[in-house]
């Protein structure tokens, strides 16, 4: 042992003073130093290691026992698919659940007390969870463990962080509105669905829509941009099953009733078109509640992550950190949508004619799971996941541990046949050489077809003011860190700064947020957008950042000290990451140099003829 106690700053605070012969360890920050280290910094110096490790526990996890079954078999519903696969810790979203990042830094903790062996851990300022899974590692490695408070909050903080429903009746009054807003889609014509090998399906969300074609009748979205003109090039009918998620950039239900009419009108154009919720009945919501109910019962009876069901070698001491995320996947509103998806993609694979080839955008998400699972069980044809933006390191919903891919198909989960990815980035990302052969196909990035013929922009270094473009984020949290950085940048930075904001479709950031940076609103393509700005500031997890990389602006990524680094850009020694006011102020004062324009098909697959996709089409 090093005889040095050391001392886990489990909250938002850091240490204002040092004692000497301690050592500290922050959680949230990855400041480091002769007595501090910082679990984040660890967990992204041996990142390859500590994914593979949490890959390899949460894939554990399923084999979990509960009263003599696993928790795989405990959750099955009655179509044959096991829950277990559409809770949070099996999709493994770092935008769903901050969990991941917690276990992360448990298992980097474990890491450095093993290399330190100190006599005494004190652990501040963490919730129940947390506490829990660190007085376990103690245990395991034979250091002692107490437990200090940090300065209370004040009162007005604590009433903000309190519930003000249960889970249980919180998820009855989301879910009886969303029925109330959903249940228009009903008025949609029933569509008479082509079939036949020269017939393919699609399923994708309702956004990023081209409104001119739309308004006359014909349906073309950035996320499938030339491939369904392969198809009337060959005279093949396409059917279109549509998610309508109500993000701020989207058609309203109203609105996209109508347009959905619209591209059925013409009986010469041979895609078909409908939405999921079309599908809704009272039978449908019977059988929703019904088995919600079930998983109730279960999340009471069940306890697999603070229960005795761990197996040897799975690290039982960190499974209370998902105790929270699975009561949520069980008893929330997202478990009746989950089982809503469920039921509405079983009702469509069950009416529509049998399909020969299938396509969906593919992010490894909970609805997902129901359309895959759905699939396979009537007979359809070949499914194809399409991974239609880009592939990041931490983005752990997409990565997997290769070597347990056999197992893991035989637990059960629904996985597609294949899974098209769009360039050597993604590929790499995935580690796609130590895939099953054949399971992963390269195709061209079809939502980025754009930058084949992408234009010269041209930039001009500023001489005063400086106009600077915010690039958000799907996540609020992600966002409001960029926004309010960048507030108290301005005021540090010797320039004046001009602001334009452009939100995420998914996510737009308040008024509030707004106005402390001088903001106006904006959207439109990145190279349309860049022509009027001098520099760029980019949010940790939007793909934004690679475009605005490809066209080469004057650019840093907002990278908050809580958060993992999930830009695509991670690791790219040419790109510099900002996480205090003091360094935003210096890149907007600095003197910079022209535009450096990438080649882009470093990252993507380009071709503009399409060829691997239409070699994967054929394939039917």
């Amino acid at each position: 042992m090093t005889g040095r106690q050391v001392v886990v700053w489990a909250n938002d605070s850091a240490p204002e003073k040092i004692p000497d012969g301690r050592l500290h360890y922050l959680w949230n920050h990855c400041i480091e130093g002769e007595h501090q280290r910082s679990l984040l910094a660890h967990v992204e110096r041996h990142g390859d290691r500590l994914r593979d490790r949490y890959l390899r526990w949460i894939e554990e996890l399923a084999d979990t026992d509960c009263r003599g079954r696993s928790l795989v078999d405990k959750l099955e519903l009655r179509n044959g698919l096991s829950y277990w696969w559409m809770t949070r810790a099996a999709e493994r979203s770092p935008w769903r659940s901050d969990s991941n990042a917690t276990v992360l830094r448990l298992m980097a903790l474990e890491e450095m007390l093993q290399e330190e062996s100190p006599p005494t851990v004190l652990l501040v300022g963490a919730n129940r969870p947390v506490t829990r899974a660190v007085r376990g590692l103690c245990l395991r490695v034979g250091v002692q463990f107490a437990r200090a408070s940090p300065p209370r909050r004040s009162l007005s903080v604590q009433l903000k962080r309190l519930k003000p429903h249960p889970h249980t009746l919180q998820a009855i009054v989301l879910f009886g509105q969303l029925v109330c807003r959903r249940w228009r889609f009903r008025r949609l014509a029933e569509p008479t669905w082509p079939h036949g090998d020269h017939s393919v399906f699609f399923c994708s969300v309702f956004m990023n829509l081209d409104r001119e074609e739309a308004e006359v009748g014909r349906h073309q979205s950035t996320y499938w941009e030339g491939i369904p003109g392969i198809l009337d090039e060959w005279g093949w009918s396409h059917n279109w099953v549509h998610l309508y998620l109500g993000a701020q950039s989207a058609p309203d239900v109203d609105e996209s009733i109508n347009l959905v009419g619209r591209f059925n009108d013409d009986p010469s154009r041979s895609d078909t078109h409908t939405f999921l919720e079309a599908y809704l009945s009272i039978g449908v919501l019977v059988r929703v509640l019904r088995q919600w109910v079930r998983l109730l019962v279960q999340s009471i009876q069940v306890r697999p992550f603070t229960g005795r069901g761990a197996r040897q070698g799975d690290s039982p001491w960190l499974r209370s950190v998902m105790a929270k995320d699975f009561v949520l996947s069980l008893r929330g509103f997202e478990a009746l949508t989950n089982l809503w998806f469920v039921e509405l993609f079983d009702r469509i694979a069950v009416e529509m004619p049998t399909q020969a080839s299938g396509y969906y955008l593919c992010e490894n998400i909970a609805w997902e799971r129901a359309l895959v699972h759905a699939w396979q069980r009537h007979g359809h044809g070949r499914l194809v996941g399409v991974a239609h933006a880009t592939v990041r390191f931490w983005d752990l919903k997409y990565q997997q541990d290769w070597k347990a891919w056999e197992r893991r198909l035989e637990r059960g989960v629904p996985e597609p046949d294949h899974l098209a990815v769009n360039g050597p980035m993604a590929y790499r990302s995935l580690r796609g050489d130590e895939a099953p052969s054949g399971f992963i196909l390269r195709c061209e990035a079809a939502r980025y077809g754009r930058l084949v013929h992408r234009p010269d922009l041209r930039w001009s270094p500023p001489t005063g003011r400086r106009r600077l473009l915010v690039f958000c984020e799907l996540s609020s949290t992600g966002t409001s860190f960029a926004l309010s950085l960048l507030a108290a940048a301005i005021a540090k930075a010797d320039r004046q700064i001009d602001v334009t904001v452009k939100p995420h479709p998914g996510y737009l950031p308040n008024s509030t947020e707004l106005t402390a940076v001088g903001g106006q609103l904006v959207d439109g393509q990145v190279e349309d957008l860049l022509t009027d700005c001098d520099l760029v500031l980019v949010c940790n997890g939007t793909s934004s950042a690679l475009n605005v990389r490809v066209f080469g602006w004057p650019m840093v990524v907002a990278l908050s000290p809580t958060q993992l680094n999930l830009s695509d850009l991670r690791g790219d020694p040419d790109v510099e990451f900002v996480s205090t006011p003091e360094e935003l102020a210096a890149f907007l004062s600095l003197d910079h140099q022209p535009p450096s324009p990438r080649p882009a098909e470093q990252y993507f697959d380009l071709d503009p003829s399409l060829t691997g996709w239409r070699r994967c089409l054929a394939e039917t």
